[in-house]
């Protein structure tokens, strides 16, 4: 039987790396954000600094995945937000119908 102690350790083990993958996700989307929005370009400004190009290269990557998450948050907010419209016109035109028939 496994020992109690050393399974709460591995599952803190794991958390813990999947936690600090959700965090450097996080910082990269911010990047995307801040770039856009103000022109700032952390990545840039990092690249700048580095001379390992397998290092300019990681970051880039990393960067650019933070660039793919917030366009794909900005798809699906616009996707909601159709919806909802498509939603609240079909609504309104069920009011329309309901007063034409009384």
């Amino acid at each position: 039987m496994p020992n109690t102690h050393q399974t709460h350790r591995n599952r803190r083990k794991r958390m813990g790396l999947l936690g600090f993958a959700f965090d450097a996700v996080l910082v990269s989307t911010a990047c995307a954000g801040l770039r856009r929005s103000t022109g700032i370009n952390a990545a840039r400004m990092l690249q700048d600094k580095m001379s390992n190009p397998a290092l300019r290269t990681a970051t880039g990557a990393y960067f650019r995945v933070g660039e793919v998450v917030l366009d794909k948050t900005i798809q699906f907010a616009q996707n909601l937000n159709e919806n909802k419209d498509r939603d609240d016109r079909r609504i309104d035109s069920s009011k329309k119908d309901d007063d034409r028939k009384n």
